[in-house]
C-alpha cells in the first residue's frame, strides 16, 4: 500500500506541476477563463486523490495516467497551444480518448463499490458503452455550457455538425473501453 500511495503522490505532483506551467502560460496569454478551468480540474483531482488515500480506495494505474493525460492533453494541446480553435481532428481525438479514459474510470470505481465478481458478461459490455455514451452527453452538455456563458471564437466547432461528430467519437471511445476492459483484467495492484 506504501508504494501505491507513493504512486498516487508522485503523479498527483507532477500533474499538478505541469498544471502550474500550463496556468502560468494561459495567464501570460490573458487567457483567465481557461485558467480558471485548469484551477477547477486541479482542485478535483486533489479532491478525488485525498480521498482515494483516505478511504484506501485505490485506482488503478493504468486508468490514472489515462485520465491524469487526458486532463493535460485538454488544457496544454486544447487550450493552451489552441488545437480546439485550431484542429477539427484534435477535438474527435480528445473526445474518443477521453471517453475512453473516464469510461475505464468510471466502471473501475462502480465495480470496486458493488464488489462485483465474476465474469465479464455482454450486459457489463453494454453497460460500460452505454456508460461511455452518457458520459460524452455530460461533456456535450459542459461545451453548450461554456459556449453559452463564455461565448468563446472556435471556428472549428461552429456548427451542430461537430457535435455529432463528438457523439460519434464519444461512442467510439466508449465501445473500446468496453472492449479493452473485457480483454485485460485490472487488478488492484496493477
Amino acid at each position: 500500500m506504501a508504494m501505491k500511495t507513493k504512486f498516487i503522490n508522485s503523479s498527483t505532483v507532477l500533474f499538478i506541476a505541469i498544471q502550474a506551467l500550463i496556468g502560468f502560460g494561459l495567464s501570460r496569454h490573458n487567457d483567465i477563463d481557461y485558467l480558471y478551468e485548469v484551477i477547477a480540474i486541479v482542485a478535483l483531482v486533489l479532491l478525488g486523490t485525498f480521498l482515494e488515500i483516505k478511504y484506501n480506495f485505490f485506482i488503478n494505474n493504468y486508468i490514472r495516467i489515462l485520465v491524469l493525460v487526458t486532463l493535460i492533453l485538454h488544457t496544454a494541446v486544447g487550450d493552451y497551444m489552441r488545437l480546439y480553435s485550431n484542429s477539427v481532428i484534435f477535438d474527435k481525438f480528445l473526445h474518443g480518448f477521453g471517453i475512453y479514459a473516464f469510461t475505464l474510470l468510471v466502471y473501475y470505481i462502480f465495480i470496486k463499490i458493488t464488489k462485483k465478481q465474476g465474469d465479464f458478461e455482454i450486459y457489463d459490455f453494454v453497460f460500460m458503452v452505454v456508460l461511455g455514451m452518457a458520459l460524452g452527453q455530460c461533456f456535450e452538455f459542459l461545451e453548450f455550457s461554456i459556449d453559452l456563458f463564455l461565448k468563446p471564437s472556435n471556428p472549428a466547432q461552429e456548427s451542430l455538425i461537430d457535435t455529432d461528430i463528438d457523439m460519434i467519437a464519444n461512442t467510439i471511445g466508449a465501445f473500446l473501453a468496453a472492449l479493452h476492459f473485457k480483454y485485460r483484467k485490472f487488478k488492484s495492484n496493477y
